[in-house]
């Protein structure tokens, strides 16, 4: 096995390996990040993904809204608690004023997999398209958007702890789903007064109120 290491040229000091541990971990990231560790397939299928999250965004806040009536208490996810209601409330609370957020997350995932349908959009709207610098501009804002450059450290440090938000949607949407879907269709679950009962729908709970 062949190691290559750099060396200072004029002190023939060790600077360490030129590929250290480190920077293979981080490249095993971004591959896992941006093709699922499977080429251009796993590009396309990250795609995909981001598309049905796009679609997730935009039906989310249909489901979300409240009326204009709890509106503001639609905006809260209420008491803490070990329970499924609060897991929706949550999961509702954080989505929508996220909303922004995840949907540029999600566009521009779709352009990192499928960039050619919006270089046509970007030159349909291009009156010279001998001029390069204004696409170039839209591609940079959508790369700086996605990953938090530009604009300084506390926005990259704000990046990763806002892109834990998906992680929580997910798991909150799970739970949400378990005690609407299959709790409800569950037998025991119909026939025992015991437990959590299954929480009420979007629109269920606008009509109590």
């Amino acid at each position: 096995e062949v190691v290559e290491r750099l060396f200072d040229p004029y002190t023939a000091r060790d600077l360490g390996l030129t590929y250290p541990p480190i920077t293979e971990a981080m490249e095993w990231v971004v591959d896992l990040h941006d093709n699922l560790l499977s080429g251009t397939t796993g590009r396309a299928v990250n795609g995909v993904g981001a598309l049905l999250f796009v679609m997730l965004a935009i039906s989310g806040a249909i489901v979300w809204w409240p009326g204009v009536n709890r509106l503001g208490h639609s905006l809260l996810p209420g008491k803490p608690a070990k329970s499924a209601r609060f897991a929706r409330r949550l999961h509702n609370t954080l989505g929508i004023w996220l909303l922004a957020l995840i949907f540029i997350w999600a566009i521009t995932a779709v352009y990192f997999s499928f960039p050619d349908p919006f270089e046509r959009v970007v030159d349909y709207f291009d009156d010279d398209l001998s001029d390069f610098e204004r696409p170039d501009a839209v591609v940079r804002t959508l790369v700086n958007l996605h990953f938090g450059r530009a604009y300084g450290m506390p926005v990259k440090w704000l990046w990763v702890v806002l892109g834990l938000a998906p992680a929580v949607l997910f798991i909150t949407g799970g739970i949400t789903w378990w005690s609407r879907v299959v709790r409800r269709r569950s037998p025991e679950a119909a026939g025992s007064p015991a437990g959590e009962a299954p929480i009420p729908s979007v629109a269920e709970e606008a009509a109590r109120s």
